[in-house]
């Protein structure tokens, strides 16, 4: 939670030094090497905006997927009342 709330400070300083640019306000330019990026404020917020909740859950689906698999494999108590043994039945036997 730490993480997030300094990257939020940094976005809305980086905001600020965008809108006070001498390139007018809603104009950013991001520097890549030998490359140069020209987008407007407010695509490059809904783009982070986007990047986010993508991340977010492709962290909660990683967690998900390894908490199910230790799930899966984790040893289980045969005195458990909650494991449920089932008997087999033959399909197609009369008796």
């Amino acid at each position: 939670m730490r993480i997030i709330l300094n990257i939020i400070i940094i976005f809305i300083i980086a905001s600020i030094i965008v809108i006070l640019n001498h390139y007018g306000p809603g104009h950013v330019i991001v520097f890549i090497g030998k490359y140069r990026l020209d987008f407007a404020l407010t695509t490059l917020i809904f783009s982070i905006f986007i990047l986010f909740i993508i991340t977010y859950y492709l962290i909660r689906l990683v967690s998900n997927i390894n908490r199910l698999i230790a799930w899966l494999f984790a040893p289980k108590d045969p005195k458990d009342p909650k494991i449920v043994k089932t008997t087999s039945t033959t399909i197609g036997t009369q008796k």
